[in-house]
């Protein structure tokens, strides 16, 4: 009964590896790590959100998060770019 059981936090710690492992994994993020990828202040970002030149976000419970992808874009990072074809 035991060795079919999965514990949240085992479930979580597998989760968390996947992410890491994988630069292209799209995700939710917190505007802290959005302030730290952007190297800007949170009211910048805001003050750009308010005027469209940045995602708004989802308002997830009582917390607001980004897609990492779209983050991404916005910046023009070089992971939001999709990897070249092969050849």
């Amino acid at each position: 009964m035991g060795s079919n059981i999965v514990r949240l936090d085992d479930r979580r710690r597998a989760d968390a590896g996947a992410q890491e492992a994988s630069p292209f994994s799209d995700r939710m993020i917190a505007m802290s790590e959005i302030v730290s990828m952007a190297g800007r202040h949170r009211a910048t970002i805001y003050r750009e959100i308010a005027a469209g030149t940045f995602p708004a976000g989802e308002l997830r419970g009582n917390r607001r998060r980004w897609w990492l992808s779209e983050v991404l874009k916005t910046l023009n990072h070089p992971l939001a770019q999709p990897p070249a074809p092969p050849g």
